[in-house]
This record gives structure tokens, sequence and C-alpha cells, in this order.
């Protein structure tokens, strides 16, 4: 079987462990499974993945953007590639004088596909535009193959283009995964119904390790904590660059706080950092904050700014006590190290998700918090700690369990799949 797996941003870091627990868990489910990646950064998806066979997103070889030019003219030139995509199996040939050159090798991988399955994660939300990422699913519909949504969070939606693409794509997906049940409300909706649906844990719980149920459950917080902080530019969501300034400062009061009453030592590292290539570097908002920092504080914290594997960032958790974390993978990812954490949420996936585990009392909203909140909730959490991780132990390895699991949902639902 050949699987594509579209929508890949790998230059992010949680993207990566999104990808790294996929390629796992979809190898478990389909042994001798060949697998392509459409990542919108080949050159930096080869770099990390030089064992994967990866080109580009669709977007990126051909015109048509409907926000941007309207009109017959990108109408005929969508038709022009979903004729060529119907058409490959039958007359490569006919396929390919249809497409241009750049065009060819995108087409030709999503055609060959017995199965094209879009990327777990948060990309099917109005915040970016869906409008390139439905119509390589349209393609690869037209071609032929069985469609599939890896785990993710989704909606909700009040486009109507991208509703009606939505319910005709997902009618026929073979299945839709998602890591919440407000996500599943969002396709109730507006009118998808499937029986493809199953609400799942994220995928990147897959990678926790065995014993991150222990840590969490027995360790002891020190009179001296080691506290991990991530952060990142939430503008995008905030809409104000005074609410970043605001959820900035209120970070860096923590950190003041968390330095000055109990002696912490502090390490700013995230999952989006280290990669050039990428829009985003959580190391310079850190960097940022730090330099705000008064001095006697400054020399009790520290920046990470090398890029990590999902691997290496949750031997560096590993090593603090407690992490506060605005990625949502960074929490995952620490809590699968076995450190508990303040998570601080952007989009509505982070309390979803973060409630599954246990953390739904402790989640802050980003375009809510304040100097003396963000130091309350800090509190809060530490308070509620020794009752707080027997549950946590128990909710980590519960989707660790059920996210390994995954690999046998995936075969009794795609495995006889053949183009």
């Amino acid at each position: 079987m050949r699987m594509v797996i579209t929508g890949l941003v790998v230059s992010n870091g949680g993207d990566a462990a999104i990808l790294d627990a996929q390629v796992d868990v979809l190898r478990r489910a389909l042994p001798g499974l060949e697998m392509a990646v459409h990542d919108s950064a080949p050159p930096v998806a080869r770099r990390l993945y030089p064992d994967l066979e990866v080109h580009p997103v669709l977007a990126a070889v051909t015109r048509p953007r409907r926000r941007r030019l309207r009109g017959l003219v990108p109408w005929l030139d969508r038709r022009r590639v979903l004729l060529a995509a119907r058409a490959w199996r039958l007359s490569p040939g006919v396929a390919k004088a249809l497409l241009r050159e750049a065009e060819r090798e995108v087409v030709r991988s999503l055609a060959e596909a017995d199965v094209v399955a879009h990327t777990g994660g948060t990309t099917l939300v109005e915040t970016y535009d869906l409008d390139p990422k439905l119509f390589e699913l349209e393609v690869a519909s037209a071609a032929g193959a069985t469609l599939v949504l890896l785990p993710q969070s989704l909606g909700p939606f009040t486009n109507r283009d991208y509703m009606v693409r939505l319910r005709r794509l997902l009618s026929t997906a073979a299945l839709v995964l998602l890591r919440d049940d407000r996500s599943a409300e969002h396709l109730t909706q507006v009118g998808i119904s499937t029986q493809a649906v199953e609400v799942v844990p994220d995928i990147v719980f897959a990678l926790a390790a065995p014993s991150a149920a222990g840590r969490l459950r027995s360790a002891e917080m020190p009179a001296r904590p080691r506290v991990a902080v991530s952060v990142r530019d939430c503008e995008i969501f905030l809409r104000s660059g005074d609410k970043q300034r605001s959820y900035e400062d209120a970070v860096g009061a923590l950190v003041v706080d968390l330095v000055r009453r109990r002696e912490a030592a502090v390490t700013f590292v995230s999952t989006c950092q280290g990669t050039p290539e990428y829009w985003a570097d959580d190391s310079a908002i850190a960097l940022r904050i730090h330099q705000r920092l008064p001095e006697d504080v400054r020399g009790s914290t520290t920046v990470d700014r090398t890029r990590h594997d999902h691997s290496g960032l949750a031997a560096v958790f590993g090593e603090h006590d407690v992490a506060v974390t605005t990625r949502m993978h960074a929490g995952i990812i620490a809590l699968g190290a076995g450190t508990p954490v303040l998570p601080i949420a952007y989009e509505f996936k982070t309390r979803e998700v973060m409630g599954q585990v246990g953390l739904g009392d402790h989640v802050e909203d980003v375009g809510e918090v304040t100097d003396d909140a963000l130091v309350a909730a800090f509190d809060a959490l530490l308070e509620d700690l020794p009752a707080l991780r027997g549950r946590l132990a128990v909710g980590v390895e519960a989707l660790r369990a059920r996210a390994h699991g995954l690999d046998t949902l995936l075969a009794d639902r795609i495995g006889s799949t053949r183009g």
C-alpha cells in the first residue's frame, strides 16, 4: 500500500513530533507501507527526514488561490488539475500533458497513492487559509485515493465554501480522527455526520515514555524547582500587539516570581526554534522576555535556542520539575517525559486535550493572562499537585495506551485499501 500524508510543516517542531508518531503508528498498523509526505518546505523536510519520500504541497506548485484571484481563469486552472488527476491512472500521458512540469511531481504522488491522509494537528481551522489544503484533498479524491484525516482539532466553520467542500470530502472519507469532542461538534454543526468519525488522543501521546506515569505519580517538587517555559508569538490569534505584549509581560512576571520567591532555575525552551526557514522562532520571543527581566533574575534563567526533535525535547523537559507551556505539543511532550505542566491556551485545542489528561482546571487563556493571574495560576498548580499527581499519571498512561492502539483502528479501517 502507498500512503501520502499531506499538509505537513515539519519546520514546526510540534508538527515534526506529530509526523514521528504518525510514521511509527502507521508502520505498525500497515507492515510494508510505502509512505510519502507533502510538506510546505521540502528542503527542510528532506534534511530532517532523509529516509522519507518528500514532495511539496500542491499549493506550492499550482497557481489557483480563490481569495487572491477570482473569476474564470482560476476556475479553469482548477478544473485542469482535477481533470489531470482523474485521468492519471488510465491515461498518464494525457494527465501529464495537462499539467505544468512542477505540478506533475505532486499530482503523480497523489494519483499513485492508495490512501491520502491529511496530517494530524490543527490546520483545518479558519485562522488559516483552508482553500489550498482542501484543494489538495479534492485532487487526491479525484484521482481515486481513499481519504483519511489523522488525529486533529478542527473548526468552527463559518465560511460557506469551506463547509460545502468539507461535507463533500468527508462524506466519502474512510476515517476521520479527531482529538476532542468539540471538533466533532463543529462537524455536526455544519451538517457533517459520518460514521467514519472517531475521537482519539493526540497521536504524540504515543511517544510518551513508559516511565512517564511513574515519574508523574511519585516525583516531589524540590524547594528550588527547575522550571521550563515555552512561549510563542500569539498575535495571529490575539489580533493585537498590545495583548501579545501583555502575555509576554505576564510570563516575565512569573519568571521574576519564580526566581525571587522560589529560587527557581528557569529555562526557556519550545518546539518551534532553531529552524531559520520557519516563520516562527519561539526562542526569539523568549529572548525578548529574557532581555526585559531584572538583572538579578536573568542570571537564573537560560534561553535555549537549539532545535530539538521530540526525543531531545523530552530529555530537556525530563530534567525539569514543572513546565509552563504555550505550545500545546511542548506540554504533551513534557507530560510524556513525566513533567507536570501549566498550559497556556491560544486555541480551544489546548483546553480540550489538557482536560483529557486531568488539567482542565489549570489551563490559562493567553488573551486573559495578567502578571498576578499567571503567578496565582502557578501557585495553584503547585498547591494542587500532590493530589493531582495520581490523576495525571493515570491520564497520561491511558492516553499513551490509546494512542498506541491507533494502529489497530487504522489496520481495521484502511488495511485492505488498494487503488
